[in-house]
Formats: C-alpha cells, structure tokens, sequence
C-alpha cells in the first residue's frame, strides 16, 4: 500500500498532463478547422469593399460553433484592406493569409505552474497562443 501512495502522484499528474495536451492539440485542431472555413470565406468575399469587419464576424461565429471564443482582434488579414477610392487593394487569383490567434489559457485546466519549464514540443510549441495560419487563391 505503501508503493501505491508514492506512485499515486506521479500517476496522476502524468494523466492530467496527457488530458491537459489531449484537450490543447483538440483546440488546436479545431482553430484550423475554423480558419479553413473562414479563409474559403474570405477567399470568396475578399475582393469587396470594406469586407473586412464582415470576415472577422463571421470567423468569431464559426469559432463558436466549435466552443472557442476568438477575438475579432486576434484575426490579421493579410493583404489588408485599403479605404482609398478604388475599396481594395486585393485582386482576383491573388493570395489572401488569415491569422488566427487564440490564448491557451483560454483553455488550459491545470495551473501553468503544475510543469515549470514543459513547453509540448513533441508537436505543438507551447506559448502563450495557439497561431493559426491559412493562406487561399482570392476568387
């Protein structure tokens, strides 16, 4: 009994630990998830004017959808959008980058300080966001 309350801790905080990295990298799958979606979205619509903010919109909705909560702040278009006469400085067949940011603090449920030093480097780095970045042909 005595073995079983030395290896009890060590047990525990190894399984937390694989369902903290499980629950991290699920995110992670799911912001991708969001940002296909919401870059094919962008994609279509990226050539109208002051469409900007109707982008953003509609990547917060479709996160939702997936239980995460973004942002609009954390969502970079790139090329940006120019306000001069013409409405916009992208063209048709032309690259469109989306950048999603997301804090993992959002979803973590252990203590940051339960593992000093582990940074989840066998696939995923781990620092204070999860950054996810699309890149679609403007149509």
């Amino acid at each position: 009994m005595v073995e079983f309350a030395l290896i009890l801790p060590i047990f525990l905080v190894l399984i937390l630990g694989m369902v903290q990295y499980g629950i991290i990298l699920n995110t992670r799958i799911s912001l991708f998830h969001v940002s296909r979606a919401a870059g094919r979205f962008a994609a279509v619509n990226a050539t109208k004017p002051n469409i900007d903010s109707t982008i953003r919109s509609r990547t917060v909705t479709i996160a939702q959808g997936y239980g995460l909560t973004i942002l609009p702040a954390n969502i970079t278009l790139t090329p940006g959008q120019n306000t001069n006469s013409a409405g916009t400085t992208r063209q048709r067949w032309g690259q469109m980058t989306m950048t999603i940011k997301m804090p993992v603090k959002n979803r973590m449920f252990l203590p940051d300080k339960l593992f000093p030093g582990t940074r989840f480097e066998a696939r995923m780095p781990y620092s204070n966001d999860i950054t996810i970045t699309n890149t679609m042909i403007m149509e």
